[in-house]
């Protein structure tokens, strides 16, 4: 994945229709449509669509952000990861809040994510520091955070609904590991903003609300998680607290768990990673399930690994390392 700043990743993109792009006659009625975005002085088409298909754009999204932020009084940071320039993740980074690692100097913030997609093959969708009906009764609190040290965000996220306690009874048994990264869609009656579902006839203008609404809630709920300590934090703390003594007899073991969200072709270049952390955040040779997930989360960012396909290895090699970790 590659690093934007916010002008890259307002190229302009449209929607164009593929009989008056090329003249030809289209037979297949159900893909009628390209998106066209125009950046390195050049029109490339970045997804084939059927009619329906409803364009939201990066700059809408990055707008929109800066509308609902302002009436707050935090400072943040936007940074923006590209799949191919088809596929996007906005992070935005709470700068005025961090809390440190264990008894390392490794910082964390909170933060909220948009994924937006021109291609189609990536849900839209807004997640961070909010909640998700689990059920009728009930809802899941997830906090996402940021490290300082570095760009990559982290996908292994806590459900701050529940204790400790539970939590980590919940690892044990095995019941809250398949979905601690949970997608929060952004959705109203009128409409369901889904790219793995119908997104038709999407009303840009009530999108825009239901964002500012939704983003709203996520700064509130930003500002609760900051007054105590959050299960995330205390997660991240245990881990960093677990000491490895063989790190590729520890990865080998992980591997065992996720299969092919690991490979064993990436344990030197995730092993390079935690030694420049280490250096870094004076840990002399300790290693730790922290820094080794870290690891794993740093090597898997600069891979050619698509968004979804990054976010997925993360949440798994998190749950797994955890296993260990409260075993």
């Amino acid at each position: 994945m590659n690093i934007l700043n916010i002008n890259e990743a307002k190229f302009p993109v449209s929607i164009e229709n593929i009989a008056d792009l090329t003249g030809l006659k289209v037979v297949n009625q159900e893909r009628q449509s390209v998106v066209i975005g125009d950046f390195n002085n050049t029109r490339n088409i970045l997804g084939i669509h059927s009619k329906r298909y409803s364009l939201i754009t990066n700059e809408m999204l990055l707008d929109t952000i800066e509308e609902a932020l302002y009436k707050f009084p935090v400072s943040y940071d936007v940074s923006i990861s590209t799949y191919q320039m088809m596929q996007f993740n906005i992070q935005v980074a709470f700068a005025d809040y961090s809390k440190t690692i264990g008894n390392i100097k490794d910082a964390i913030t909170c933060a909220f994510n948009i994924r937006n997609a021109y291609d189609g093959k990536l849900k839209f969708g807004l997640y961070g520091v909010g909640k998700q009906k689990k059920s009728k009764v009930s809802e899941a609190y997830r906090l996402s955070t940021f490290r300082q040290i570095c760009t990559n965000g982290l996908h292994g996220w806590v459900d701050e609904a529940i204790s400790m306690d539970e939590y980590i009874h919940g690892i044990k048994t095995g019941k809250n590991v398949k979905k601690i990264f949970i997608d929060t869609d952004i959705s109203s009656d009128k409409f369901d903003v889904n790219f793995s579902q119908k997104h038709a006839g999407i009303d840009l203008k009530v999108l825009k609300e239901n964002l500012i609404e939704q983003i709203t809630a996520l700064v509130e709920l930003y500002q609760k998680a900051i007054a105590g300590t959050a299960n995330t934090v205390n997660v991240y703390s245990d881990m960093a607290n677990f000491k490895i003594s063989d790190s590729k007899a520890f990865l080998n073991s992980i591997t065992d768990k996720v299969g092919t969200s690991l490979s064993r072709n990436s344990f030197d270049g995730i092993i390079k990673i935690m030694d420049r952390e280490r250096t870094f955040l004076g840990e002399g040779n300790d290693t730790n399930a922290w820094l080794l997930y870290n690891g794993v989360n740093r090597f898997s960012s600069d891979s050619k690994k698509s968004i979804t396909q990054h976010m997925q290895a993360d949440e798994k090699v998190f749950n797994a390392i955890l296993e260990e970790v409260y075993a």
